[in-house]
């Protein structure tokens, strides 16, 4: 997504120039919210972005050296404002996050099922 503050939208020496910035910006966001409302549109859409929030660490802390924690919050960053788009598309987003809640729950009791029938637990 183009950055709104961007200097060659703001900053361009006459009123006509930034005028046209600001129209392309606008039409770039409207063209990439489309995109990402059809992304979300399919089951395979909306795993994937919520794997990339998973992986962009939004629901996790933050910790390590001032280098890692730098890393992760440039992830985040990025989650942060995938999340926030994705939200945008209210109905698509609550059906994105219930199947995620879904497949977790499954998950969960795929995972005591196997531990049930597992003669020897992997040791810790």
């Amino acid at each position: 997504m183009i950055d709104r503050r961007d200097p060659l939208v703001t900053d361009t020496g006459s009123e006509a120039q930034t005028a046209r910035a600001r129209r392309r910006v606008r039409d770039s966001a409207a063209e990439e919210r489309a995109v990402l409302r059809k992304v979300l549109s399919t089951y395979e859409g909306r795993r994937l972005v919520w794997v990339w929030i998973g992986y962009a660490g939004v629901f996790e802390d933050i910790a390590g050296t001032d280098a890692q924690v730098r890393e992760l919050l440039g992830r985040r960053r990025l989650g942060l404002q995938l999340l926030g788009e994705a939200s945008l598309h209210r109905e698509l987003f609550k059906q994105m996050q219930s199947e995620a809640e879904a497949r977790a729950e499954k998950d969960r009791k795929d995972a005591a099922a196997h531990r049930a029938s597992d003669p020897e637990p992997i040791p810790e």
